[in-house]
């Protein structure tokens, strides 16, 4: 079975920002006062964060457009129902959709205004199936 490293170095047109530190994940996560899954906290050390195939998530970084934290804080303003530990793992652009995910790894939809509802179990079921 393939593992979330792999894959992600096996998908199209990928961009890669990192690796990034161990301090460098607990200081966003100190900012939006949770903490990240294991499957995103081993992505965000590796990769910082990622682009690929039209889509971009979000990361380990300064620059504001791929920033988990400055996404999150973003999507919070817009939807007031977003769980206060669930993090924006990928602003779609689309609709005012986002995918979120959760500390303990499930990953939900959300639309503006409306409760987030689960759609994969991990990060790595995300990247496998979002465009099948």
């Amino acid at each position: 079975m393939i593992d979330l490293k792999e894959l992600i170095n096996g998908l199209p047109d990928l961009y890669i920002r990192g690796p990034v530190t161990e301090d460098e994940i607990i200081a966003k996560e100190k900012e939006l006062d949770l903490h990240f899954s294991e499957d995103y906290r081993e992505y965000a050390k590796e990769f910082g964060f990622i682009t690929y195939d039209g889509h971009e998530l979000t990361g380990i970084t300064e620059l504001k457009n791929y920033d988990v934290v400055s996404i999150t804080n973003k999507a919070r303003v817009v939807n007031s129902k977003i769980p206060e530990r669930y993090y924006v793992i990928e602003d779609t652009h689309i609709d005012g959709i986002i995918i979120l995910q959760s500390e303990d790894g499930s990953v939900y939809i959300a639309e503006e205004d409306k409760l987030p509802r689960k759609i994969y179990d991990s990060l790595k079921e995300y990247i496998l199936k979002v465009d099948e």
